[in-house]
């Protein structure tokens, strides 16, 4: 009898323990977390370095570098990726040579990062 009262009362202090650890590990899981948005802000760059998808794709096919393969597989990526008509690119797409450089890639970088 002193037996079964302890194996009983070892399983009371184990229920409760379950019950306990259960209702914090819901209480953990459903509470709302704050989030916090620290700065918000969106670069525009000059409207000089605006471009239209036709325009890109004229400019990627001057380039010299895609065969008409890749130009068609550049096009069916502007459709669907939802780029629209009024789309920057960086300066260095935009010059006859199209060849970036360090220099090139640091300004831009700067630019967008501390404006210009």
């Amino acid at each position: 009898m002193v037996g079964e009262q302890a194996l009983l009362s070892t399983e009371i202090v184990n229920r409760g323990i379950e019950s306990s650890v259960f209702i914090l590990l819901v209480y953990f899981m459903s509470r709302l977390r704050p989030i916090y948005l620290i700065n918000f802000v969106c670069y525009r760059p000059d409207d000089e370095l605006k471009v239209s998808k036709e325009d890109f794709i004229e400019l990627a096919r001057k380039s010299g570098k895609f065969d008409e393969a890749s130009l068609e597989f550049q096009n069916r990526i502007l459709e669907a990726s939802g780029i629209g008509d009024e789309t920057y690119i960086p300066q260095a797409i935009w010059s006859p040579e199209n060849c970036s450089t360090m220099k090139e890639g640091h300004a831009e970088a700067s630019t967008i990062i501390f404006g210009p």
